[in-house]
């Protein structure tokens, strides 16, 4: 079963260098694995870079900002495999993490998280996470994109399985970097972040089980 690491990058061309060893790592533990890097208008090198690197390159142009979870969709959506993770870019997998997944899975896990720092790394089967709508697209900065997702996949009954926590790892980002390509600027994380809270709190009240009604998520344009 061929599982897909999918990540979303923006002017991250560094951390993705920085994390991209493990990844490719991980391809190697627990094959088949395909790793998936959608270029989310990036002005750093990535398209060059992406020529002599070993993973499936797809460049979305429609954007000259970020918008958060807008480029998780298109990255999840680009994956192939039967099961799709989201890596971030500056997020490694240790050594172990995909033979926890598949035993997971083995056991009928539809989607997979870890307990505490890294649950929005999400490795979900690809048809239950196009069945719940994906990722919120109103999620635009910083926010709880993520927490809405666990959520709606919870409400929704689908069996849930736990992976290590030190099986997933950062690298460090510094605050401003994490911010830097957002449409709104002179905020931090957490005012960025704030701003988001009704779109979740909507969600929460409604006990929504599918994000993006009515509209056409995870265009390319």
């Amino acid at each position: 079963m061929l599982i897909s690491l999918c990540t979303p990058c923006m002017n991250r061309l560094d951390d993705l260098i920085a994390t991209l060893p493990k990844k490719i790592g991980a391809t190697i533990e627990s094959p088949p694995v395909e790793i998936v890097v959608v270029d989310y208008n990036s002005r750093d090198g990535l398209g060059e870079y992406a020529h002599s690197s070993l993973f499936t390159y797809r460049k979305y142009t429609g954007r000259d900002t970020y918008s958060a979870a807008h480029a998780n969709n298109l990255a999840m959506m680009a994956g192939s495999g039967e099961y799709v993770v989201l890596v971030p870019a500056d997020v490694y997998l240790e050594d172990g993490y995909l033979s926890s997944l598949r035993d997971r899975i083995n056991q009928g896990a539809v989607w997979c998280n870890t307990a505490k720092k890294h649950r929005s790394t999400i490795a979900i089967l690809k048809t239950e996470f196009v069945a719940a709508g994906g990722y919120d697209e109103r999620f635009e900065m910083y926010g709880p994109d993520d927490l809405d997702l666990i959520e709606r996949l919870e409400r929704r009954g689908v069996q849930h399985g736990f992976i290590p926590d030190e099986l997933v790892k950062d690298i460090y980002t510094s605050p401003e970097k994490k911010v830097a390509n957002y449409r709104l600027k002179g905020m931090d994380h957490k005012r960025l972040g704030q701003l988001s809270i009704p779109y979740y709190l909507e969600n929460k009240a409604a006990g929504a089980l599918v994000a993006n009604p009515g509209v056409e998520w995870g265009k390319w344009q």
